[in-house]
């Protein structure tokens, strides 16, 4: 093996300065709001936050908890960030967004970098992310045939409760969200499982090209396309795409055939690779938004999705403009005078306990919101954002929730173990269902992607040959 790839600067001055502009960008969002909504100065902290993320950025894994994360909670919330700052004026609500966003991405960034303290950390990574490539492009025979085991089951406990229920057309949302069956939520869990195997595919696929990357391709797509017809749902078929596509470029990314063979440490990335991903990326989103919509259709039986309709209302309070919503339920949870002093972590104690035993255990705190915001349908659920369910819990303090949001990122970012690429792609799902405001079944299905990782990996992936 060839030395590792060393990418970032080996001098501390680097970690010095990044620190330095998250702790001046902190600064201003705090001025900001001790001088009562002086507008220069929340641009001048929005300004520094742009800087501090292009510092730490190029020190920080790219399949990492901290990059995932970000990428969740900046894109729903940057367009309405972005809007309401361009405001004339402020109500005090949007204020308090602004302030609990801006200076959350700065608290989560600078307690990620106290923690994860190296400023070359990346050269591990692509040392890992070679090793599974490498080990992915030479899977075959038995094992290889393990890799469709827990897609296929996924599928078959899904539609054991999907026949028991009467089939597709009669499932609604609320149904599959909350009383569905036990097959189906063992089902859910072995989607996640599936996730490793899915890069192994997606490896197979780009390195293989012609008739094999055709075939993989249509299982994951009909795949997909069987999770949401039986889950009604978008986010358990985000985590199977982006997994496949990541296998699919990563390999790509890698070069040649010679370095995966050799061991090279070197990923060419060119300008090719980017184009790719940021349309892969644009595919992604769009689908997904535009399912959110088709399945309004689905369950009513009749219609068309208006596509003018689908942007503007997902630019105004739906997936790219969510924090329009978060700020109407901020709103509306500070009118009715409702906190839930910290019940949306703390819950997690209780979730081993099902409700049939315990029936006045704690509500979900999307159901709360979702009544309190007059939901009339049963199961209507509402995520307040990972900050307005901070806020909601806290208050303005609730910003500091974030800082124990960077330090667990930290501290899994660290693990020093090839799998750890595995259980980040893996943790896409959950990481986006915590930046949009859950806490409880993100933390449960990043327990299920990291056995999901660590099993794969041991027992699939890197088990000898016998």
């Amino acid at each position: 093996m060839n030395a590792r790839l060393q990418v970032g600067s080996p001098y501390p001055r680097r970690y010095l300065i990044e620190l330095a502009l998250c702790s001046l960008t902190l600064v201003f969002y705090i001025l900001w709001f001790a001088f009562n909504n002086v507008i220069y100065l929340g641009w001048l902290g929005s300004f520094f936050l742009l800087m501090s993320l292009f510092s730490v950025l190029p020190s920080v894994r790219l399949a990492s908890f901290f990059t995932l994360f970000l990428i969740s909670y900046i894109g729903m919330n940057l367009i309405t960030y972005l809007g309401v700052m361009a405001s004339d004026s402020l109500s005090e609500t949007q204020f308090n967004y602004l302030f609990i966003t801006g200076a959350s991405v700065s608290i989560f960034v600078l307690s990620y970098r106290l923690v994860f303290n190296r400023s070359r950390a990346r050269y591990a990574e692509y040392d890992d992310l070679i090793h599974l490539i490498s080990l992915s492009s030479r899977l075959k025979g038995a094992r290889y045939k393990l890799v469709y085991v827990p897609i296929v089951a996924s599928i078959l406990l899904l539609y054991i409760d999907v026949y028991k229920a009467g089939g597709v057309a009669t499932l609604t949302r609320a149904m599959t969200k909350e009383g569905f069956g036990i097959y189906a939520e063992l089902g859910k869990y072995f989607i996640i499982f599936s996730l490793p195997s899915l890069f192994v595919l997606g490896v197979k696929s780009s390195s293989s090209r012609g008739v094999v990357s055709a075939l993989n391709t249509i299982l994951v797509l009909v795949f997909a396309a069987a999770i949401f017809y039986a889950l009604r749902t978008r986010s358990y078929i985000v985590g199977p795409v982006i997994s496949y596509a990541g296998g699919f470029v990563f390999y790509s990314l890698a070069a040649r055939k010679d370095q995966i063979k050799y061991g090279v440490n070197k990923l060419g990335i060119k300008p090719r690779h980017l184009v790719f991903i940021l349309i892969s990326a644009l595919i992604i989103v769009s689908a997904s938004t535009y399912l959110r919509f088709y399945r309004g259709i689905m369950e009513a039986g009749e219609g068309s999705v208006d596509l003018s309709a689908v942007y503007e209302r997902s630019t105004e309070g739906g997936d790219l403009g969510y924090g329009y919503t978060i700020i109407d339920i901020m709103e509306t949870m500070d009118y009715n005078g409702a906190r839930l002093n910290g019940q949306s972590y703390y819950r997690l104690l209780f979730t081993p306990i099902p409700r049939s035993i315990w029936p006045n255990k704690p509500r979900n705190t999307q159901q709360i919101i979702g009544n309190t915001m007059g939901g009339k349908v049963e199961y209507y659920s509402l995520p307040a954002g990972a900050q307005g369910d901070a806020y909601i819990n806290f208050g303005i303090l609730g910003v500091l929730v974030f800082a124990f949001y960077g330090v667990i990122a930290a501290s899994l970012d660290k693990i020093k173990k090839p799998y750890l690429i595995f259980f980040a792609l893996a943790s896409f799902m959950p990481l986006f269902h915590l930046a949009r405001g859950g806490f409880t079944n993100p933390v449960v299905l990043m327990i299920a992607a990291f056995l999901s990782a660590y099993l794969f990996y041991g027992f699939v992936l890197n088990r000898k040959n016998r």
